[in-house]
């Protein structure tokens, strides 16, 4: 992963602006850590998709990737290049919130790893 957006996402994870939630990005609750990373990266959830009417309060950000001709890519793909964070780091990171790591944990985590990841 590339050390400034290891810093940043630290940072924003240790902030206190977050609220943490499980299994999403983003819901009404709260973020996941890659919630986080997408928020700072102002990539947004699923940027090129618009949210319906209603839909501020569900989850987002389920899909890994869709290739199909009209899907907007999603949001843990642009990261992936945004940040060069690897596929399995992204999969690691939300078991670990998952089972309930907290963020400052899971922040001491990226910033302990930040060139495996």
């Amino acid at each position: 992963m590339q050390q400034e957006w290891a810093k940043r996402w630290v940072r924003a994870l240790i902030s206190g602006r977050y609220p943490q939630t499980k299994h999403c990005l983003r819901d009404g609750i709260g973020y996941d850590p890659l919630g986080v990373l997408a928020d700072i990266s102002g990539l947004g959830y699923y940027s090129d998709a618009p949210l319906e009417e209603g839909e501020e309060r569900m989850p987002r950000g389920f899909l890994l990737y869709d290739d199909g001709a009209d899907a907007p890519p999603t949001v843990l793909g642009q990261l992936e290049t945004l940040a060069d964070i690897k596929f399995e780091t992204i999969g690691t990171i939300a078991e670990m919130n998952d089972r309930g790591v907290p963020f400052n944990e899971l922040a001491m985590f990226i910033a302990r790893n930040w060139e495996h990841l």
